[in-house]
């Protein structure tokens, strides 16, 4: 195997119930030797966390509406000011990335 990724997984909501592909995907990630960390928008609700492997996923998932804009920015400024070059070539593919319209 060549060196171990770090990657990071992000969803609109993650772990629940229903995400079982999601997470087999993940820890199939984390079973080959890489690092995932996994990003949700929004919290599941207690209801769809109807499995133990779902309610495990949940608690190292982070949740990004929660840990408010300030946060957000400054990792995005920390990571900006660390790698620019890196950074300005994610901000290129991002703006590739985004369907016409949606400004």
């Amino acid at each position: 195997m060549s060196e171990p990724l770090t990657l990071g997984y992000l969803s609109s909501i993650y772990a629940r119930g229903t995400d079982g592909f999601m997470r087999r995907e993940v820890e199939q990630l984390r079973r080959l030797g890489h690092v995932v960390h996994t990003f949700s928008i929004r919290r599941a609700h207690p209801r769809e966390l109807f499995d133990e492997s779902a309610r495990q996923e949940h608690t190292r998932t982070e949740f990004l509406l929660e840990a408010g804009l300030g946060r957000l920015g400054l990792a995005g400024l920390r990571i900006a000011l660390s790698a620019p070059w890196k950074f300005l070539a994610a901000v290129r593919l991002v703006i590739r990335a985004v369907p016409p319209g949606i400004e």
